[in-house]
């Protein structure tokens, strides 16, 4: 066969696998003295771009928080963050991103810091079992808890009778400020943080204490 015939089969190959790849993105955000809220993201990809609202998407000074994107195209090649640092707009746009690299906000801010990753959501032949990995720290949760998992699954906290009152994405470490999913402060008590990974469910016992 000649070269140029086999290298137009071999781009029309890789067109063919890439052309349906999509991926959850996951953000990490690293606040400095003031607490940092995003308020929207936007992804650029390509020729294709989209704004995502980020609710909850908020870190206390000194502090890390994550955020799980809807599937988009591809992993973002530019990424323009609308936040909230310390009670004044910031509009900050990261270009040329690469996988797990922190990013610093433009000066004043540049104690302020974003990171991101992806989980991809190309469909593949049915893996073999996973190890599902948690760690909760400490188990007696006053203001934040520091989650570690495996990086997939479902992660959620569940109360003493049952039921999910905060969603978290499973990202490889979670910060957790006690709140449930509206945002508000959780009640003293007993609580379970639980990892759900294909059909095996993880859990660790933590108790809130203000």
């Amino acid at each position: 066969m000649p070269v140029r015939v086999l290298a137009s089969v071999l781009l029309i190959l890789l067109l063919a696998v890439s052309g349906h790849a999509q991926v959850t993105v996951i953000g990490h955000l690293s606040s400095g003295p003031d607490a940092v809220t995003i308020d929207s993201a936007q992804f650029v990809y390509g020729g294709q771009d989209t704004w995502f609202m980020t609710p909850g998407w908020h870190a206390e000074p000194t502090s890390t928080d994550t955020f799980e994107f809807p599937l988009f195209a591809g992993f973002p090649t530019r990424v323009q963050l609308s936040a909230d640092i310390g009670g004044r707009r910031v509009f900050q746009v990261f270009k040329d991103i690469a996988h797990q690299t922190w990013y610093q906000f433009e000066p004043p801010y540049e104690l302020t810091k974003a990171m991101f990753d992806d989980l991809s959501g190309i469909e593949e032949a049915e893996p073999g079992p996973v190890r599902a990995h948690l760690v909760v720290s400490p188990n007696l949760v006053r203001d934040v808890a520091t989650i570690s998992t495996s990086g997939t699954g479902c992660l959620e906290i569940v109360d003493a009778v049952g039921n999910t009152v905060r969603n978290l994405p499973a990202a490889a470490t979670v910060r957790w400020s006690a709140d449930d999913n509206r945002g508000k402060p959780l009640p003293e008590g007993i609580y379970f943080c639980r990892l759900t990974v294909g059909q095996t469910a993880t859990a660790r016992k933590l108790t809130l204490a203000r």
